[in-house]
């Protein structure tokens, strides 16, 4: 029996109550996630190996390790809280824009916070960035209010997925043991932005791995070269014929002893081999740059690998305003393919199967994601359009010598402006406030009089508003 059909079993009849509806559908208890403490060159090369060939426990547990390193977290971060940080586009089905597909989209915007939780997305996101996928459980809970089951995202840890290359399957490691992942199922959530048939190999952890413990070995070396050669070594002289007697005991116990501010006595005489004296014998050279120079070189390769680019970067001695706008570029491209790729994922195994529950028809989901479209530069626009309108008048009158005219209002639509049919009225503001509901009981139905903006993009229609 497949899982919908546990569903409407579930609903059928009187109205079920939560644990036995959370018992009629399938919930698998993960294993406790895997950890490394430290790593080594040859832990590192296995754990690649084993990763490329589909086993991801100790790359799924390297994963998290490497969020120590702070370049590493920083470029992570940006690329994270990049896409979820955007606004939430909700998008009924154009091509069945019926009732019912609009009251999809608006019960998908109340419940996205519940569905999607952005903790859940950030978890995601994470692990298709450094190991090139991320697996999710489908929770659907029983709702007493809404009186149905609402599906939820849960993360799954990547220490227990395995891949197998030959036949493209992918399996989860839970308690109930080996369970094969589904994606569309309405149980598993599988995302793998960049590949089908190998996906583990667009991770970013393949190319940053060892430059993490070049950054971390190049950190601890700098901590014991600051401790050794911070510091200078002090050097006691003693007469050329000191023996080990009373008073060249105490000059070496007072060299020992001497902190800081402190003063010891050196008896001089005429000849300095017969004198006693101190000096400070201090590195030469600067061999220290080395350790500078691995850790700004490992995290320009970590910016590199997981933001596309390290244009950005304060550390970079060479940045300009014009590289730091080309890396803004490439970054909104990261940007907009995470959003292009999540949100489809999230329509395809998450939206449909839900739809498909709720309304018997999986065509009538509506698409969820974050608007990666860039914002435009106003006063940029402003121009544009002020040299656009102010041309129009030089290119009549130089094309009227020519016999032909300008299409006017073909370009207006090419730049954006709102255009009107000739005694059109021009459109109402929103009105300020919904009207009141009425009272329990009375029979009136009120319908919520908010105006839906959409934006048009492609085959969808965008909900901004």
């Amino acid at each position: 029996m497949g899982i919908f059909q546990r569903m409407a079993r579930a609903l059928a009849g009187p109205k079920p109550s939560r644990a036995p509806s959370a018992r009629s559908l399938p919930r698998f208890t993960p294993l406790q996630e895997l950890t490394v403490t430290e790593l080594n060159v040859e832990r590192v090369r296995v754990m690649l190996r084993a990763h490329e060939q589909g086993d991801f426990t100790l790359s799924g547990a390297v994963a998290t390790h490497v969020l120590r390193d702070a370049d590493l977290y920083g470029a992570l971060l940006q690329r994270v809280t990049g896409l979820l940080g955007l606004p939430l586009v909700i998008e009924p089905a154009q091509h069945r824009a019926s009732r019912q597909a609009l009251t999809l989209a608006e019960d998908l915007e109340a419940l996205w916070p519940r569905m999607v939780p952005r903790a859940a997305m950030s978890d995601i996101i994470c692990d298709a960035v450094l190991l090139g996928f991320a697996v999710g459980q489908i929770v659907w809970d029983w709702d007493d209010d809404r009186a149905e089951l609402v599906p939820h995202l849960e993360p799954w840890p990547a220490t227990h997925v395995q891949y197998h290359p030959y036949d493209r399957t992918w399996w989860a490691i839970a308690h109930e043991g080996l369970v094969q992942i589904t994606p569309g199922d309405g149980t598993w959530f599988l995302y793998t932005p960049m590949s089908v048939a190998h996906p583990q190999m667009w991770g970013a952890l393949r190319c940053t791995a060892e430059w993490y413990l070049r950054a971390q070995n190049a950190a601890t070396s700098a901590t014991q070269y600051a401790n050794v050669r911070g510091q200078g070594v002090w050097i006691a002289e003693v007469p050329a014929t000191a023996q080990n007697d009373l008073q060249t005991r105490r000059w070496l116990s007072s060299i020992k002893n001497l902190g800081r501010n402190g003063v010891i006595p050196a008896p001089q005489t005429s000849d300095k081999a017969g004198s006693f004296n101190v000096r400070v014998e201090e590195a030469k050279g600067n061999s220290f740059e080395i350790f500078d120079l691995l850790l700004r070189v490992s995290g320009a390769r970590f910016r590199l690998a997981i933001l596309g680019q390290n244009l950005t970067a304060n550390n970079d001695d060479n940045a300009t305003h014009a590289s730091g706008k080309t890396g803004n570029e490439i970054r909104s491209d990261v940007r907009e393919a995470d959003g292009e790729t999540s949100g489809d994922a999230i329509y395809q195994q998450l939206l449909r199967p839900w739809a498909r529950y709720s309304t018997g028809r999986a065509d009538l989901a509506p698409w969820g994601g974050w608007d990666t479209e860039p914002e435009s530069d106003r006063a940029e626009d402003a121009t544009t359009l002020a040299t656009v309108g102010g041309s129009f008048a030089t290119w009549r009158t130089e094309l009227a010598t020519r016999g032909r005219l300008i299409d006017v209002v073909a370009a207006a639509e090419r730049f954006g402006m709102p255009l009107l049919e000739e005694g059109a009225e021009p459109t109402a503001p929103a009105p300020a406030a919904p009207p009141e509901p009425a009272d329990e009981g009375d029979g009136a139905e009120v319908i919520d009089l908010k105006p839906r903006r959409f934006r048009a993009r492609g085959a969808r229609l965008r909900r901004i508003a």
